[in-house]
């Protein structure tokens, strides 16, 4: 049963006051409740009740001056990060956009703002640490996003090799880590035609 609904109209968050309820949107998981807000600055933003309630949104992340903005994070791993994300999916002059946003993965309305995308992954756990999708064909979103390390996203990759061997099923690199194997071997065994039994035995 759906949550009961409760009026927002004229109600304050932080730089932001709710205007009116605009319907729902499907989320990665689930439904939320859209409200247009003015922001102080005069701009509006459409955003979720529940993003409102929780004190995650509460501007529309107006700039503040010529390159500053009011969250204060420019220059952070975070932000970088956000920027990093937001050109692969936008610019189409950047080498690896057509990776990205040359076949549709988008970033999703809510991390248009950077502090809802900080919000939302919190701080980057350490500098081996960087954005990867959990389903590679689908958008920067919550839900499919996470902070991991190179070895997790090479084995997210949609080009990772998936090896069935002894009832098991694993990337390539897992293979190797699994048994020992030098990197790489796996991979170019079976490229040259080496049945899996005798690749795995090293």
């Amino acid at each position: 049963m759906s949550a009961r609904f409760v009026d927002l109209t004229g109600r304050r968050f932080g730089k932001l006051v709710a205007v009116e309820f605009v319907g729902f949107k499907q989320f990665a998981t689930e439904r939320k409740r859209m409200w247009r807000c003015q922001c102080d600055c005069g701009k509006e933003i459409t955003t979720s009740a529940m993003y409102l309630n929780g004190g995650s949104t509460n501007s529309c992340g107006c700039i503040v001056g010529k390159h500053k903005r009011t969250h204060g994070a420019t220059g952070t791993p975070e932000f970088m990060a956000w920027t990093a994300m937001k050109q692969r999916c936008e610019n189409p002059k950047l080498k690896g956009f057509k990776d990205y946003g040359g076949r549709g993965i988008k970033v999703c309305e809510r991390w248009q703002t950077f502090e809802n995308f900080l919000a939302d992954m919190g701080e980057r756990p350490s500098p081996e640490h960087s954005v990867d999708r959990i389903n590679n064909d689908g958008n920067y979103e919550p839900g499919n996003c996470r902070w991991a390390t190179r070895v997790t996203q090479s084995n997210n990759r949609r080009s990772s090799l998936r090896i069935e061997f002894n009832g098991a099923t694993h990337t390539a690199a897992e293979w190797e880590r699994l048994l020992g194997l030098r990197t790489g071997w796996v991979s170019t065994k079976l490229k040259k035609g080496w049945p899996v039994d005798k690749v795995m035995q090293g």
